[in-house]
């Protein structure tokens, strides 16, 4: 169970940075963009009210580091 809990945010982390990358998710939305697909692949919502001052895609570590995800997301797969 713990291996399907993690699929989605496996997967949305790398949405996240390709959505940057190619430009559907400008500076000015990078938060509500990420709490978006919390929501919509995870089914959770931010603790409290966020807004774009706030960067929570920061809080994992492979984000500010440019770090790809995808390769956990296949990982478990393969497992």
């Amino acid at each position: 169970l713990v291996k399907i809990a993690f699929l989605p945010f496996g997967y949305l982390i790398d949405q996240w940075r390709w959505r940057v990358f190619d430009g559907r998710t400008p500076p000015d939305k990078y938060n509500s963009e990420w709490w978006y697909l919390r929501t919509k692949y995870q089914g959770i919502c931010p603790p409290t009210k966020r807004t774009e001052d706030q960067f929570d895609p920061g809080a994992k570590f492979h984000i500010p580091a440019n770090v790809p995800y995808i390769r956990y997301f296949i990982s478990f797969i393969l497992q």
